[in-house]
């Protein structure tokens, strides 16, 4: 088997595993999550945070934005502008978004500050496996 079909299978058991939690479980891991960011130090001496807004089964992040609002922290969001092509976004507030690709919820370039990679303190990313 290749590197990349065992990739591939480990990716697809681990998005149904994921999948398969019920949601009290799902709830309960995205709150600890959450609270143990906002407990370490590169989360409390950075000035601007990149989230994502989870969809399907992926830790919901959305007490840790409120937490990252509450502490004064500048919030940013991925926008995907091409293959390959990422840019952080500030939404000024629920207009600031629209649906993208796949239906995900995404900042609207047009309506954001867009932010350089060098500006941002913490970087928070959805992952599968690793």
């Amino acid at each position: 088997m290749e590197l990349s079909e065992v990739k591939n299978k480990i990716r697809r058991e681990k998005l149904a595993a994921r999948a398969a939690l019920a949601p009290r479980a799902r709830e309960k891991y995205s709150r600890k999550v959450c609270e143990t960011i906002a407990w370490l130090e590169v989360y409390k001496s950075a000035k601007t945070v990149m989230l994502y807004s989870a969809v399907r089964a992926e830790l919901d992040l959305s007490m840790l934005a409120e937490l990252a609002g509450a502490d004064g922290k500048t919030l940013l969001y991925p926008y995907c502008a091409g293959a390959g092509l990422m840019t952080a976004l500030e939404p000024a507030g629920p207009e600031s978004w629209r649906r993208g690709s796949f239906g995900i919820p995404e900042p609207d370039p047009g309506l954001c500050r867009a932010f350089a990679p060098r500006q941002i303190g913490l970087i928070v990313a959805p992952c599968s496996a690793f």
